[in-house]
């Protein structure tokens, strides 16, 4: 496995599936709410948790799969997902 950085943020790459197992459902944190420019002021302070974007708009794409930008009026971000995400061909909301 390989720690690196990707886009100025910590990630993990190369892990073997056989390395990845479910443990039983959980439960997601309470998300943080923050707008783009708070984000990415401080991307530090924000990496790694569940975030709510008050009044964002999602465009470039009719589904979730490949890059989309988000705008809420103080910044954009982009949005990227893998076409083999489970969520990949869903329509992202209006």
């Amino acid at each position: 496995m390989t720690i690196g950085m990707f886009n100025g943020l910590m990630q993990i790459s190369d892990i073997p599936n056989g390395n990845a197992y479910e443990m039983g459902p959980g439960v997601l944190p309470q998300p943080r709410t923050a707008s783009i420019a708070e984000i990415t002021g401080n991307m530090g302070k924000y990496e790694s948790t569940l975030v709510t974007i008050p009044n964002v708009t999602i465009s470039g794409g009719t589904r979730f799969s490949g890059e989309l930008t988000a705008n809420d009026g103080t910044g954009q971000l982009m949005l990227f997902t893998h076409s083999w995400a489970s969520f990949a061909d869903s329509p992202p909301p209006t």
